[in-house]
């Protein structure tokens, strides 16, 4: 409940200083984007090592026990294979691998708002998780398309036209994801409580606001660090049976792993960007990277908990993996 209020407070404030010509430069966004990144956004996908090398045990080697590195290494090997995957599909695939990582993002993004397993969803409430969760990808190109391409082309390693072609076929189906998200919402207060229908209802609205008038770089932020990133962390801790110092030891090496790749990219755009659009397309490039197998991993994980009782998982380590939990 913090936290949402939190949330709504600070889209709104965004929304409403944008609507007075109030707002921070590009440089100051991508510092606190930076920030975000490194304390927050990366260390909520921080355990994946931890439930990758569980979920290996449990379906490969069940009545094996193989040493922890020999285990951890391979999990890690195929993990950076799908990023690595990612990142090339960025030069050689661009326009499949961007529209790709959008789908998955929004389905990612919308499943962290459910309080249900997805297997009690229909394909057509998944369209509608998936047009909740990517309200901060198509409601900006519908109401920003410029501003989206612009940012999309330098992110893009070949630049801009593509960029241009992509973010016009997203505004095109922005109504239909409208209406869909309209449904989605029905369908979620019909099984919520008053209070919670109205919190829902006005965060919505806050954030769409958000969406449409603030710059389109610190509407992800705002989302993506304040909102998303934090409650998949808050959801993490809260099924982690230890301390904050173990929690924290826990995260430190995926995060370590993961900024050492990003700050690596980022030196190497430097060559042909500014400071600025080099961490920018590195940041991009490298939470796609990152995303793609983290969301592979725990949906992996969700499908065998509706094959058994995941007591196994729990005994092993400490975090639980309830499907509350795998969605983050």
């Amino acid at each position: 409940m913090i936290h949402s209020l939190a949330f709504i407070a600070i889209a709104l404030a965004s929304g409403v200083a944008a609507c007075f010509g109030l707002g921070l430069s590009l440089a100051s966004v991508t510092i606190i984007f930076v920030a975000g990144l490194a304390t927050v956004g990366l260390p909520h996908g921080g355990l994946d090592h931890q439930i990758g090398e569980t979920f290996i045990r449990q379906n490969f080697a069940p009545t094996r026990k193989y040493p922890n590195w020999s285990v951890l290494t391979l999990f890690m090997v195929a993990y950076l294979l799908v990023s690595f995957t990612v990142i090339a599909g960025w030069y050689f695939l661009p326009a499949f691998t961007i529209l790709a990582f959008f789908v998955l993002s929004a389905w990612h993004f919308g499943l962290e708002e459910e309080e249900t397993s997805q297997s009690k969803f229909s394909w057509f409430h998944h369209l509608g998780i998936i047009s909740r969760g990517g309200a901060v990808i198509w409601m900006p190109s519908f109401f920003r398309p410029i501003e989206v391409a612009n940012l999309l082309g330098t992110i893009l390693p070949g630049g801009g036209p593509l960029a241009i072609d992509i973010i016009q076929s997203i505004g095109i189906g922005a109504p239909v994801f409208f209406v869909l998200i309209m449904m989605d919402t029905i369908r979620q207060l019909s099984r919520s409580s008053r209070t919670a229908a109205a919190l829902s209802i006005f965060q919505l609205s806050t954030m769409s606001l958000m969406f449409a008038v603030c710059p389109v770089l610190l509407s992800f932020v705002v989302y993506f660090i304040g909102w998303h990133s934090i409650k998949g962390l808050i959801h993490l801790k809260q099924n982690f049976r230890g301390g904050h110092k173990e929690f924290a030891l826990s995260l430190l090496p995926m995060n370590v792993l993961a900024v050492i790749l990003i700050g690596l990219g980022a030196w190497i755009y430097t060559s042909d960007l500014t400071v600025t659009d080099a961490t920018l397309r590195a940041c991009f490039m490298g939470l796609s990277a990152l995303a793609v197998p983290h969301l592979v991993l725990h949906v992996m994980v969700d499908s065998q908990q509706q094959k058994q009782q995941p007591t196994n998982f729990n005994n092993q380590f400490s975090l639980e993996t309830s499907p509350r939990a795998t969605a983050c």
